[in-house]
């Protein structure tokens, strides 16, 4: 693990799909240790946010959360410059909904703060803009209003975690509670696609002499297929 902070300067580790809490230990000390993020971190977190994949984007955001948590007024000083308008760029991809709670527990936990000041500049606008703090952004606020940063190094919020907690059944409370929003099932989402195909091939057919209203029929069975497979994935849940 420790190889990782030892990159050459600027050079990322490929995105993280999975929460790694040992790894994310390591960064927050080290950003504690220099007052900064060291760069192969940062560069880490950076990919993870604009790469567009979900999972990453997730991951990146537990990982500040945690560095933000554990680092103290200096670290998150640091921290305000680049990262609150980043993850506002992560709002615009899979994580939206995860990178606007990300950025209303910072406005809450660390409220006199600068790093507290960007993220509620940049959740102005987005859909997370009246969203409610978790319950680990109140304890955040609560242990920055008691002193200095925790001596050993503590969990912040798991967005990755919650995330998927939400898609396996969490539900519309869960959602509230989380500020995170599921993504359609595939098969849901492919079914209408297939339908409009099917019917722009049908209605090809007419129009000249190498058209083929099999195709459409094809589409239309495929489609009826993804309904099946969905009906029976929630039947098993």
């Amino acid at each position: 693990m420790l190889r990782q902070l030892r990159r050459p300067r600027g050079v990322a580790d490929p995105p993280i799909s999975r929460v790694d809490w040992r790894l994310i230990e390591e960064w927050a000390t080290a950003a504690r240790a220099a007052g900064r993020l060291p760069s192969s971190a940062a560069a880490s977190l950076r990919v993870g946010l604009a790469c567009g994949d979900l999972q990453p984007a997730l991951v990146a955001l537990t990982g500040l959360d945690a560095i933000a948590l554990n680092g103290g007024p200096t670290v998150r000083a640091s921290l305000a410059a680049e990262w609150p308008a980043a993850v506002r760029g992560a709002a615009a991809g899979p994580a939206a909904a995860a990178a606007e709670q990300a950025l209303a527990d910072w406005g809450h936990a660390y409220a006199s703060e600068g790093f507290a000041a960007r993220s509620r500049d940049a959740a102005a606008g987005l859909g997370g803009a009246q969203r409610e703090p978790t319950a680990a952004a109140r304890r955040a606020r609560a242990a920055a209003a008691a002193g200095p940063p925790p001596a050993a190094f503590q969990r912040g919020s798991d967005y990755q975690r919650t995330f998927l907690a939400i898609v396996s059944g969490g539900g519309a409370a869960a959602t509230h509670r989380g500020g995170v929003q599921p993504p359609a099932p595939p098969a849901a989402a492919a079914a209408p696609k297939l339908r409009a195909a099917a019917a722009r091939l049908r209605a090809a057919a007419t129009d000249g002499p190498t058209a083929n209203p099999a195709s459409g029929d094809a589409l239309e069975a495929a489609a009826g297929g993804r309904d099946a497979a969905l009906a029976a994935v929630r039947a098993r849940r």
